[in-house]
């Protein structure tokens, strides 16, 4: 029965003539004294064979090549430190696999990378589990792409927020959603909304509330906003 070679991993190591099953061979002191160069010459396929304790070793995963990150197995997506991912590298990230991100990695995810992932990346959280990790913070509106970003979550998303990620949003957020964003607020959400969270909306917001919605607020809600605006 043949073998697989192996290989005796150095600086000078060429990892583009490294076979997949090569690289799978590797062992997590092996990956660990990978430089960025070769980090950044790695293949879809070489990284496709990693185990979580493989990803997990690789010091520099922001010198992963953005267009590899699809390959990476679900089952060892929980190894990513998402510390160290780039806006680039999420952005390239399948639906599936931000889904089986774990609520401690969406938690960690850092503000720029937010700012960098791109207009449509954050479509790819599930409704379920994990968004509710995400910081609302970092989507603030501290330059025009972040202010696209948080503009660019759906309907569903907002109505999938959590009240104290709701109440965690800046004035500048709130005064800046938009109708199909207000109208999807819950009656389930909205009993907790603080008065700074109410004062902060725009008229056309109020209005855009469903029936059912503005009937939920707290009374000292309505007492807070301007009723002549609604």
């Amino acid at each position: 029965m043949a073998t697989t070679p192996t290989i005796v991993v150095t600086k000078d190591t060429d990892f583009s003539t490294v076979t997949p099953a090569v690289f799978s061979t590797l062992t997590p002191a092996d990956l660990a004294k990978l430089t960025a160069d070769q980090l950044g010459s790695i293949s879809a396929d070489q990284i496709a064979t990693l185990k979580p304790e493989g990803l997990a070793a690789i010091s520099k995963q922001n010198n992963l090549s953005a267009d590899v990150f699809h390959a990476i197995q679900v089952k060892t997506l929980a190894s990513l430190n998402m510390k160290l991912v780039s806006g680039a590298q999420f952005a390239d990230l399948t639906s599936t696999q931000v889904a089986a991100l774990t609520t401690a990695q969406v938690a960690s995810i850092k503000t720029q990378t937010y700012t960098d992932m791109g207009i449509d990346a954050l479509s790819n959280f599930a409704l379920k589990g994990n968004f509710a990790a995400v910081d609302m913070k970092k989507l603030d509106t501290t330059s025009p792409a972040s202010y696209e970003n948080f503009n660019k979550l759906t309907p569903a998303q907002i109505a999938a927020l959590s009240t104290a990620q709701l109440n965690a949003l800046s004035a500048t957020q709130v005064s800046n959603l938009t109708l199909e964003q207000a109208a999807a607020l819950t009656k389930l959400q909205a009993p907790a909304f603080t008065t700074a969270f109410a004062s902060n909306l725009s008229s056309d917001a109020l209005n855009a509330f469903t029936p059912e919605t503005f009937k939920a607020l707290a009374p000292k809600i309505l007492n807070a906003v301007n009723v002549s605006r609604v």
